[in-house]
């Protein structure tokens, strides 16, 4: 197998979980790091759900931001383009795709 296979047959596997999401922010911390530290608790979720559940949850990637330090709310969250649950195939696996906040 090339690694042009490798990696077309790596990617059929993968579900991307594209979060975008209008978030509310501690003043103690900058939005740079606020963004990377919700990419973070994000990812955490996504890693804890490989091989272990058939889709990926809506509810815990919203709960997954409001546990990270710094976030004070968050509103109108999208995930993928939509507000529902991400099936997730027998071979699949979810990853964290483009990761869109704005602060407000």
């Amino acid at each position: 197998m090339t690694i042009r296979e490798v990696r077309a047959a790596l990617t059929a596997l993968l579900k991307q979980a594209a979060p975008g999401v209008p978030v509310s922010k501690s003043d103690t911390v900058t939005e740079d790091i606020l963004t990377s530290g919700i990419k973070e608790s994000v990812a955490a979720y996504l890693a804890s759900t490989v091989f272990t559940q058939d889709y990926v949850s809506y509810a815990q990637i919203g709960a997954a931001i409001m546990d990270t330090p710094g976030v004070i709310d968050y509103a109108g969250l999208k995930v993928s383009g939509g507000i529902v649950n991400i099936a997730i195939a027998e071979r699949e696996c979810p990853v964290l795709g483009e990761v869109t906040i704005t602060y407000g």
